[in-house]
């Protein structure tokens, strides 16, 4: 089932992407799978997006936080700011994996990482 479950997430049907992500959500060994869920994030189907989203915070763990917190950076505004919420969602999880970007090099993910701590 892990491996079918995995297929799916690299499906090129969004709906099958998102079924499976919504499959992961209600497994108990979901933490096995944050890497692959967490990819989804910046996916170009939002649905698929929003459901990482809630894979994530299902998740709600500092894990699942570092493997969510590079798409701050993103150019696509909507996956950043996806990503910007749910981090804040996570609350207390996301501080460690925020804090490297309060120094990145470009003064809009400084400011994003900020205002997202704050």
């Amino acid at each position: 089932m892990e491996s079918k479950i995995l297929q799916q997430l690299q499906s090129p049907n969004p709906q099958d992407r998102r079924q499976a992500l919504e499959t992961l959500t209600t497994m108990k060994n979901r933490e096995d799978f944050i890497e692959a869920a967490a990819e989804r994030i910046g996916d170009c189907d939002r649905g698929v997006r929003d459901a990482a989203a809630h894979f994530i915070l299902s998740v709600g763990n500092e894990k699942a936080a570092n493997q969510i917190v590079g798409f701050i950076t993103s150019k696509d505004i909507a996956i950043r700011n996806l990503a910007g919420d749910t981090l804040v969602k996570l609350g207390e999880s996301s501080i460690k994996a925020l804090l490297p970007y309060v120094d990145d090099e470009h003064k809009d993910v400084r400011k994003f990482a900020i205002d997202l701590l704050a």
